[in-house]
């Protein structure tokens, strides 16, 4: 039992970091590989949301 959660647990961190790859290398690798640039609803420093 233990092993199998760990595989399962290992595959979707590879998943995860896959779709964060193919993301990264459509955007053109120009924005960073984690950007909070395009995160909705962070705040800007004058304290309003974007």
């Amino acid at each position: 039992m233990t092993a199998v959660s760990a595989i399962l647990i290992a595959f979707a961190i590879l998943a995860l970091g896959l779709v964060a790859l193919v993301r990264w290398i459509g955007s053109g690798r120009q924005a960073p590989l984690l950007s909070v640039e395009n995160t909705a609803g962070v705040a800007t420093p004058g304290g309003e949301a974007v």
